[in-house]
């Protein structure tokens, strides 16, 4: 189901909601004109141009909003034929004006005669609304097929962002030999990631390349308490090297109180 992107849904829904207003009001006044016996009243031209083309058109215009194109398109092809249905609508009531108000003047000497009876000022206000309501609907229509017309374009690949990422890395204790303080914690350099992703929520799966500058090398455990054995953890120790040779063993570090003399090594 391709999605349109470049498609506005809030455009969409306003002139939808103008679709249906419009359409509704030409069906009831085209409803009030034949129950008032007007003019041209029998063609019926408000119920079927407001329910088949106007209401329909504002409904594909409110279902537009999901950016579906298929449904982007069906509402650009119904908008443009309300724009013909309303000029053929406008064109009969502005006849259908020019009558009633032909009736009320005297055709030899151009004057009112006061002829006009209360029945014909009725169908002229009549005819003048379902004339005002289709010049409306014709320019919601062309407003409708210029926001519509994004349908023919390939718009079915999100836009991509590029977004910088901060990164915090959890510092490492590393302890310091100071003079019986207490261990420095030293936290590694902060690191900035750039990635692309397209779409919206967050970018996954980033590669994070290590801190410049940084390498995870083998802690020393801290100190222990007075009168504890020193545990040093060499990881460069071969167990197979032979008992004897102990040249290739590093020195321990150099204990800061007399209760670090007694050192275990393994």
């Amino acid at each position: 189901m391709a999605t349109n992107y470049n498609y506005s849904p809030g455009c969409g829904v306003c002139l939808g909601v103008f679709h249906i207003l419009f359409g509704l009001g030409s069906c009831a006044c085209g409803v009030a004109a034949i129950v008032l016996h007007a003019y041209v009243a029998e063609i019926a031209v408000g119920i079927w141009a407001g329910v088949v083309f106007y209401a329909i058109t504002g409904i594909l215009a409110l279902a537009s909003s999901t950016r579906n194109n298929s449904v982007i398109t069906a509402y650009y092809v119904m908008a443009l034929l309300s724009v013909f249905v309303s000029m053929g609508q406008m064109g009969l009531y502005v006849w259908a004006v020019i009558n009633e108000v032909w009736t009320c003047f005297d055709s030899l000497y151009w004057q009112f005669n006061g002829s006009c009876t209360e029945t014909q000022i009725r169908d002229l206000i009549m005819h003048a609304i379902l004339l005002l309501l289709a010049f409306l609907e014709w320019i919601i229509a062309m407003v409708s097929c210029c926001t519509a017309c994004t349908c023919c374009f390939n718009n079915d690949v999100a836009p991509t962002q590029t977004v910088v990422i901060h990164s915090m890395q959890q510092p490492v204790l590393q302890p310091l030999p100071t003079q019986g303080g207490p261990a420095v914690v030293m936290p590694p350099p902060q690191a900035e990631y750039v990635g692309s992703y397209s779409g919206g929520g967050v970018p996954t799966n980033i590669a994070a390349p290590p801190a410049p500058g940084y390498s995870e090398k083998p802690q020393l455990p801290p100190y222990p308490a007075a009168g504890d054995p020193l545990v040093y953890h060499n990881p460069t120790f071969d167990q197979a090297m032979p008992s004897g040779d102990i040249s290739a063993l590093p020195h321990p570090p150099q204990a800061q109180t007399q209760a670090h003399n007694n050192a275990t090594y393994y």
